[in-house]
């Protein structure tokens, strides 16, 4: 009897499992590491799945298990005993193209259906373990900006101050369940982001496009609103309801910890709007002029016109924002023109623009 290792896939799970092969006369066991057979397979049922790099992969018949060989000598062995199995494999390919197509309708079907299930499963997660969740991703957040550990660093005490200042204001004026925590990340990306539990982050390039401390407000609101509707805890759930899909499709982590977060980031044109529609109405309770994201917007759509992405880089934000103009005139529609409250000193806001010591 020969045994060498490999790596096998019960086509059930995602689970890889460390396993011995066993060749025997007429099949191969599969042996876990407590010495159980947990599958055999006939010589005359395995398909060669593919090979190269010194990796074979296998499958067999009436399965969607699969088994992965690496040892040099592994598949030699095992073709002295399955002669076959290499005119097997045009077979193999015929059935490749059922196999696409299969996939293909699983991830459309998923593309429909996570988002669904997502937001069943959003209404049974706490808000503490919302907000534990919240703090994981904020120091991926932190931690992919970073240069090094002594950058990222937009703590100057003022601007700070300022910055706070104005978040609990727009707080008192929302009644989303989280205590909102907003830190700037020194980057000149224009752009701001909500993760779960009521973490918000400001990129400073935003805040140096910013003309004032209205138009500052008015993407704080917006992102609040993100917060309080629990957006990004629904992207993190279809992040998830993707990983495990594809992880069982194809076995091993696809989807990365880059792709998660990108996934979290990225809300449908729904959310967006619904995002838009409270953050007016947070400044309106405010007091503070809508104008001011009005004009935000309006600069936004001329990016937009002259063909220049220097508004919210990220591509999937791209990708999920309503045109600009629509949100614009949004806005305007429902500006309140008694709107001339609240706002940041002309000190305070310069220290805020200063945040970062630029």
């Amino acid at each position: 009897m020969q045994t060498f290792d490999a790596t096998y896939y019960d086509g059930q799970t995602a689970v890889r499992h460390a396993v011995t092969v066993h060749l025997y006369a007429e099949a191969l066991d599969i042996v876990d590491a407590d010495g159980q057979v947990i599958d055999q397979w006939s010589y005359q049922a395995i398909n060669l799945s593919d090979q190269g790099g010194g990796i074979t992969r296998l499958v067999v018949k009436d399965s969607a298990a699969r088994l992965v060989l690496t040892a040099p000598k592994a598949f030699q062995a095992l073709k002295k005993r399955a002669p076959n199995i290499d005119s097997q494999k045009q077979r193999t390919l015929r059935n490749m193209g059922l196999s696409v197509a299969v996939t293909v309708t699983l991830i459309l079907g998923a593309y429909v259906s996570i988002p669904l299930m997502a937001s069943a499963v959003v209404a049974l997660i706490p808000y503490e373990t919302e907000q534990n969740i919240g703090r994981g991703y904020a120091k991926d957040i932190q931690a992919l900006f970073s240069k090094d550990e002594k950058s990222n660093k937009c703590t100057v005490d003022k601007g700070v101050k300022a910055l706070n200042d104005m978040m609990a204001y727009l707080a008192t004026h929302s009644f989303g369940p989280f205590a909102y925590q907003v830190k700037v990340i020194d980057n000149d990306m224009v752009n701001a982001m909500a993760l779960p539990g009521g973490h918000i982050f400001i990129f400073r390039g935003l805040i140096d496009k910013a003309e004032s401390s209205d138009e500052l407000a008015g993407v704080l609101a917006h992102e609040m609103a993100h917060v309080d509707h629990r957006h990004g805890l629904h992207g993190v759930v279809r992040g998830f309801g993707f990983q495990m899909l594809s992880d069982m499709m194809f076995g091993g982590n696809v989807m990365g910890n880059l792709s998660n977060l990108m996934m979290m980031m990225s809300h449908s044109r729904e959310a967006e709007r619904q995002a838009d529609i409270d953050a007016i109405a947070i400044l309106r309770r405010a007091n503070i002029s809508t104008a001011g994201i009005a004009r935000f917007f309006e600069r936004l759509k001329d990016k937009e016109d002259e063909g220049k992405v220097s508004f919210f880089k990220i591509p999937t934000m791209l990708s999920s924002h309503p045109a600009s103009d629509i949100r614009e005139a949004l806005a305007r529609e429902i500006q309140s023109p008694s709107s001339m409250g609240w706002t940041l000193s002309d000190i305070q806001w310069q220290n805020l623009k200063a945040i970062c010591g630029k």
